[in-house]
């Protein structure tokens, strides 16, 4: 991602200030939005998931719900 120095700003103020992450953390954040690149706070309400524990996560991660079959010809 070509990130301007603004959006730099806003990425990093969205990572402490709503996220509450450290230094480090944000560094990471980042790191990654800008190999996708995409904005941390687009990564962060399209693919962070909290959950209360590992059951909430299997519950909501039904590998059934969409079933893909690829087939390459």
């Amino acid at each position: 991602m070509d990130r301007t120095k603004e959006q730099l700003v806003k990425d990093i103020q969205y990572c402490q200030n709503v996220l509450g992450l450290t230094g480090e953390q944000t560094d990471q954040m980042i790191t990654v939005c800008d190999k996708l690149q995409i904005g941390a706070e687009y990564f962060s309400e399209e693919f962070v998931f909290e959950g209360d524990g590992v059951e909430s996560v299997l519950r909501c991660n039904d590998p059934n719900y969409l079933r893909i079959t690829w087939k390459l010809e």
